[in-house]
Parts: C-alpha cells; structure tokens; sequence
C-alpha cells in the first residue's frame, strides 16, 4: 500500500468515526423531534401560504380574513408545542383528578331534593305546552319518580298528570278521562295519588299501573317500565377504593 492509498484510507475512516458519533447524538432526540415536526408541518405550510397571500393582498375585507386565520392558526401552534412540553398523565392520574373535583363538587351542590307534594312555582313546563300547579317526587322501583299535576296550557279544562323518571328517559303524558279542569295533587298514599280538579271532582293516578282509576282503593296490575339503560363501563373503577 502506497502513502497516496494509506492517508485516503485514514482520512475516510476519520469521517466514518464522525459521521457515527453525529448519528448517535442525533438518535437521542430523534423521538421528541419527529412528534413535533409533524404536528406542525401542515400547520407551518399552511401558515406559509397565508403569509404569502397577505403580502400579495391588496383588499382590506382579504386581508382582515388572512390575519384572522394566521393568527387562529399562530394560537394553534403555541397550543401544540405547549401539549408537547406537558408530561403525559397517566390514567390513574386523571382519574385521581376527576375525584377531586367531584369531591368539590358535590360539597358545593345540594343534592338532595325535596320530596312529598310540592308547590310547582313560575312557569314550570309551559314552553312545553303544559300547565303545571303541583308535584310530588320520591323513589319508585329504584329510581326517582317526579308526577306534575296541572292542565294543557291552551285548555285549561283539559286536567292532566305528566309521569317522569329521568334515570330511565320516562316522560308521559296521561289525560283525566273528563274535562274537570287542572289537577292539584292534595293526598298520597302508597304509590296512589289523590288529585283535586278545579270543578271540585276528586281523582286518583296509580303510579304502579300508569293510570287514572276511580277508586283509592282498587288493586290495578303494574305497568312495565322502560329497560333500565345499558351501564357504560368506567375506566376509573380500578382505582377507586371502597
């Protein structure tokens, strides 16, 4: 081997020897750079675009469009790199933050409503055509039970009870079978409700069996409810302790 051959041999070794210890150092950030290119690359080109366009506009009504959307897409960005620089929480984490705030919430918020007959105040329902002067609401079949006694809106002679339960999406309309005028719920017992219409006639609304029957007394058969809705599963349940 000549002297020309040895130092061209070295000399493209030495590169070799640098080109490798680049390539390592580089590897090390390779993973944090890739996400984050390509997060902003379409970002970036299309900012590009919009710049260019807003140096060529001559319009005002163009240009006021072509700042909004850069700076919609500038805010865009700044929110990206700001994701990126977050560390990612793990699952525990957010479930652990979901739990103070329901904790917070709850002690902020009362929960627990009134139950037994109530006075219904304001203009409860009328947008939805109903006029409404009593309520009574507590637990039936697992589920919390609200009855509204009152009368259309429109027709006030047409006396009405409107049974709700909002855990099953339950909302029914019942008709009395006469028009006697709006109801007011004035007695409860069991499951039985005892309404007073504005003509002075006395009815009674089985909650059990969905209807109106002439008789406190009168045994009626049980209407079926809606299916209870399908539980969603809860990713948070594993962390959560007894």
């Amino acid at each position: 081997m000549n002297n020309k051959q040895f130092f061209s041999l070295a000399i493209l070794g030495t590169f070799l020897m640098i080109l490798i210890l680049f390539s390592q150092n580089q590897v090390v950030d390779a993973d944090h750079q890739t996400q984050s290119s390509s997060l902003s690359d379409a970002n970036q080109t299309a900012l590009t675009q919009l710049i260019s366009l807003l140096a060529d506009s001559e319009s005002s009504t163009a240009r006021e469009n072509l700042e909004s959307k850069i700076q919609a897409l500038e805010y865009k960005e700044n929110i990206q790199a700001s994701a990126l620089l977050t560390p990612q929480k793990s699952l525990e984490e957010v479930c652990n933050s979901i739990k103070v705030e329901e904790t917070n919430t709850s002690k902020n918020f009362q929960s627990d409503l009134a139950e037994g007959i109530l006075e219904v105040q304001g203009d409860f329902l009328g947008e939805e055509g109903y006029l409404i002067n009593t309520l009574w609401r507590g637990e039936f079949s697992g589920y919390e039970v609200e009855v509204y006694a009152g009368s259309l809106y429109q027709d006030e002679q047409k006396g009405l009870v409107i049974m709700n339960i909002p855990e099953l999406s339950f909302f029914k309309v019942f008709y009395t079978p006469e028009p006697n005028g709006s109801l007011r719920i004035s007695q409860v017992e069991e499951y039985r409700l005892q309404l007073s219409a504005a003509n002075g006639s006395t009815h009674y609304f089985d909650i059990p069996a969905q209807q109106f029957t002439n008789d406190m007394a009168k045994s009626l058969s049980i209407a079926d409810l809606p299916p209870a809705p399908t539980p969603i599963m809860n990713p948070c349940a594993q962390f959560r302790t007894p």
